[in-house]
């Protein structure tokens, strides 16, 4: 049995539970939105297909049907509007985290938080410091996102098969990550280019933070690239979080992999942080 709690039930959230039941995840998913009206909608919604996916859909009506979940994640926030950066949105997203992390921890102790909601990064570290979770239990959901859209571009350039293409980005999700070529430009703007057509960005993080789930339901121990404390890493002074490759499990982030990077490639990670620490 295991208990998956999502935090903020708009475009992001709705996609993540659709994603999370339709792959069957968990066995129980709750859902969360103060705005009790559309939580409960959507939470009829995917339990009516109940018989097709075998997962417990349930609108909580308060934080106490949050308690004893084994995953958190945390969409809340105000959506990116077009031309806006990620780090724009600090401000209205860090009044909304200090309004429910305490409440999550208050009854679900034990469990793993995955921050999808932007800036990731500055999310990330401000529950964990707020949680007095123990190291790698908080992570945002930071380059795992961008690492997939990178393998599409390059198997579509390739013209093979973006399962059997493998590749990391690293550092800062967001779009003021310097262009190391057309590729990784494409990878930084392809968020914005999908918010200018239709709004807003869903169904990719959605999958993406399903695959996170399962990784740390299964203690997969499974490398990927999400948002942790990187201090003292790679010659990083400053207290904050960044993508980097992380083994996963049961715990959240276990260990970092420290990867040998050329000294522009550190560079460039050590100004990331930077700059993510005055945000």
């Amino acid at each position: 049995m295991s208990k998956v709690t999502i935090v903020g039930v708009g475009s992001v959230g709705a996609a993540c539970a659709m994603a999370i039941v339709a792959q069957r995840r968990c066995s129980e998913l709750v859902l969360y939105d103060v705005n009790t009206d559309l939580v409960e909608g959507e939470a009829m919604d995917l339990q009516h297909a109940y018989a097709f996916h075998g997962v417990a859909v349930k609108a909580a009506n308060g934080w106490q049907d949050t308690s004893g979940s084994d995953i958190i994640v945390i969409t809340a926030g105000a959506r990116q509007k077009p031309g806006e950066s990620r780090l724009e949105l600090n401000g209205r997203n860090a009044a909304i985290m200090k309004s429910i992390v305490p409440n999550l921890v208050m009854h679900s102790h034990t469990a793993v938080i995955i921050v999808v909601s932007n800036p990731c990064d500055v999310m990330a570290k401000m529950v964990h410091d707020m949680s007095f979770l123990p190291p790698g239990r908080v992570l945002g959901s930071g380059t795992y996102l961008d690492s997939s859209r990178f393998r599409s571009f390059v198997a579509k350039r390739l013209n093979v098969d973006p399962v059997h293409v493998h590749g990391l980005i690293v550092g800062e999700h967001g779009d003021s990550t310097e262009e190391l070529c057309d590729m990784h430009s494409c990878v930084v703007s392809s968020a914005q280019d999908i918010i200018a057509k239709r709004g807003y960005t869903s169904s990719g993080i959605g999958f993406t933070v399903s695959r996170l789930v399962d990784k740390i339901l299964r203690d997969s121990h499974s490398v990927v690239p999400v948002s942790t404390s990187v201090k003292g890493l790679f010659g990083i002074t400053e207290d904050v979080f960044l993508s980097v490759p992380c083994v996963i499990g049961r715990s959240g982030v276990e260990r970092v992999l420290q990867i040998q990077m050329s000294p522009e490639e550190l560079q460039k990670l050590r100004d990331s942080a930077t700059r993510i620490a005055s945000a």
